[in-house]
């Protein structure tokens, strides 16, 4: 069976939380984000190492501390010459490899033949966007879990963003109608989430009165989609729901 791109992900996400990284897939377009203390690594994968995995990386120097390029081992390839002028390319550019085996009986694990560089210790560091490496932080950050599998193509995904909406779409789900202060009881993000009801901006949601709402029908048939995100959000608030003192007979 061919594999594919997304079937790298698993390996190195392992790979990274072994290492003590919080890891997340498909942020701000990077395949892999991790984050350990103020370290930030991103991995592209690709089937292969070619030109278009290599300026995926390159451009990802722009925000992030470290930057590998991650591809399935291919044996024929990494004897040959040419692996060696890849290999000394990417030592240049101060991009790592990861090169990941994956065994019929589901075994897998990573080679690291070349590290990654920190910028800083190059002594001519590209220069770094502190607007992209906040907006990829704030991004990472506002995820709760990972809920995305990177390197996934033509595929719905979680952004932090979304994820906030289903988290309020999923107690209007069990409880029909909440208010906003309600669904804040419940977890739902204290900042977002009345201007996630006010914009709307996926049409899941109705004005039932003031600062009360409901999911509208658009909003529970596509929240069926996500299922397992829904009952994440209920397994994780079960208990603090059962102390949280939520006044139900104020909703409307």
């Amino acid at each position: 069976m061919e594999h594919k791109e997304e079937d790298l992900y698993a390996p190195v996400r392992h790979f990274l939380l072994e290492q003590g990284y919080d890891v997340k897939g498909e942020v701000a377009k990077c395949d892999v984000m991790a984050m350990k203390d103020d370290v930030m690594i991103v991995v592209e994968l690709k089937k292969n190492v070619n030109l278009e995995l290599i300026l995926q990386a390159v451009d990802r120097q722009r925000a992030a501390d470290k930057v590998y390029v991650a591809a399935f081992k291919n044996n024929k390839l990494v004897s040959s010459k040419k692996w060696k002028h890849i290999v000394q390319m990417l030592r240049r550019l101060g991009i790592g490899i990861m090169l990941v085996t994956l065994k019929k009986n589901g075994f897998s694990y990573v080679d690291v033949p070349l590290e990654a560089e920190r910028l800083e210790q190059k002594s001519k560091p590209p220069r770094r966007s502190q607007r992209h490496r906040k907006k990829w932080i704030t991004e990472f950050q506002g995820r709760s879990g990972d809920f995305n599998t990177g390197g996934t193509v033509r595929k719905k995904l979680i952004t932090a963003y979304k994820e906030k909406t289903i988290h309020i779409a999923a107690f209007l789900l069990q409880h029909h109608v909440l208010s906003i202060k309600q669904l804040k009881q419940y977890g739902t993000d204290d900042q977002k989430t009345a201007t996630i009801l006010q914009q709307d901006h996926y049409g899941w949601f109705e004005r039932v009165s003031r600062g009360h709402y409901q999911l509208s029908k658009k909003g529970k048939q596509e929240i069926q989609q996500f299922e397992h995100l829904v009952q994440h959000f209920h397994d994780i608030q079960a208990s603090e729901v059962d102390g949280n003192g939520i006044e139900e007979h104020d909703v409307k």
